[in-house]
């Protein structure tokens, strides 16, 4: 027999339950949060490791403060080495005749000036062509003094100057040879007329001597 009461009736969609959720979102965040903690910490330790070797963390400063000193050291003595060289090139030095000859063995080679009086009896002027000559002569601190010492000094291709004359001073740049001549540089022979420094002491230094 059938019956006639009406089923109550259901929605399918009210009857479905998840069993189980397709994503466990608390447990996937967990488990980021777990990972990212743990690289920082292997990097921490990495870090920690590295800085605790006291010797090894001074180590490059040491070896920048090293270099920085050597670089210094250097650039410091190449500017001593060209001041002294350049000094030393500048240079000259001012000796008399007897001087000369007390430290002869030391002086040859070397640019210096050398003052004394003229020997008018030793003066000797050759023009050998158009453009070539040859002058000497001898210069003595003492002109008194026969048995004086001498200083020989050739100058080279330059018109023989109307001072050079017996008791004219002259003062001579040039260097000696080791023959004991002196050869005077170009423009080297400067001479001051006799009449006009007769009483000044035949052995000045030539340091007393004016060039002009």
């Amino acid at each position: 027999m059938l019956s006639c009461r009406r089923s109550t009736p259901s929605a399918p969609w009210l009857s479905w339950r998840p069993t189980k959720p397709p994503w466990n979102w608390k447990k996937k965040s967990n488990s980021f949060i777990t990972d990212v903690i743990h690289r920082r910490s292997e990097k921490m330790a990495d870090v920690s490791w590295q800085n605790t070797d006291p010797a090894l963390a001074l180590e490059k400063p040491r070896r920048n403060r090293l270099l920085f000193v050597a670089g210094g050291a250097l650039l410091i003595a190449a500017v001593v080495f060209l001041v002294v060289n350049a000094m030393s090139g500048n240079t000259q030095l001012y000796k008399t005749v007897d001087e000369f000859y007390a430290e002869q063995n030391r002086l040859i080679g070397r640019d210096l000036r050398v003052s004394g009086w003229v020997i008018g009896d030793t003066i000797q002027y050759t023009q050998i062509d158009a453009h070539n000559s040859r002058l000497e002569f001898e210069i003595t601190d003492d002109l008194n003094n026969p048995n004086g010492q001498r200083l020989r000094v050739v100058v080279l291709n330059e018109p023989k100057p109307d001072l050079l004359q017996h008791e004219a001073q002259a003062l001579v740049e040039g260097q000696a040879e080791p023959n004991g001549v002196f050869n005077a540089h170009p423009g080297g022979l400067m001479l001051k007329c006799p009449t006009r420094y007769e009483e000044m002491d035949p052995a000045g230094h030539p340091d007393s001597v004016p060039t002009s």
